[in-house]
């Protein structure tokens, strides 16, 4: 309803909420059912980092076609169950540390943990493709 009021103009084909914790094999087969029946080409998904992004990718050859995008807490800060940082450290890029210190028990070893494995992969990937433009250059 918020979204609705707040966004009159957009056409929302759908919402499903669904149930806390692991899901047997039929409520992945509803929600997939539920997509494909909204007719939806751009689906938002807001399950959290990184469980929006690993359901997406284990589900990508099952899910009905579109363009899926894991949205976190878009939906939580749009129908204003949860406080957004103040304008200016959005503007800076610190949202992430106004909602570490908001909800750091949750979001401590996500930030911690994730984004320094993240990180850790990232040098990896920046360091073997300087190998391989070093390779191909001479």
């Amino acid at each position: 309803k918020n979204m609705k009021d707040r966004f009159p103009g957009a056409v929302i084909a759908g919402a499903y909420s669904p149930p806390f914790g692991e899901w047997p094999a039929e409520e992945h087969e509803r929600i997939f059912q539920l997509i494909r029946d909204s007719g939806a080409s751009l689906i938002w998904v807001g399950l959290g980092c990184p469980k929006q992004e690993r359901w997406i990718a284990r589900f990508k050859d099952r899910l009905p076609p579109g363009v899926y995008f894991g949205i976190g807490a878009a939906f939580a800060f749009h129908a204003n169950r949860v406080r957004q940082a103040p304008a200016f450290l959005q503007k800076i890029g610190m949202e992430w540390a106004f909602r570490m210190l908001t909800e750091p028990r949750r979001l401590f070893r996500r930030y911690l943990v994730n984004n320094s494995l993240f990180l850790w992969y990232l040098r990896g990937r920046i360091q073997a493709a300087g190998v391989e433009r070093g390779r191909g250059a001479r």
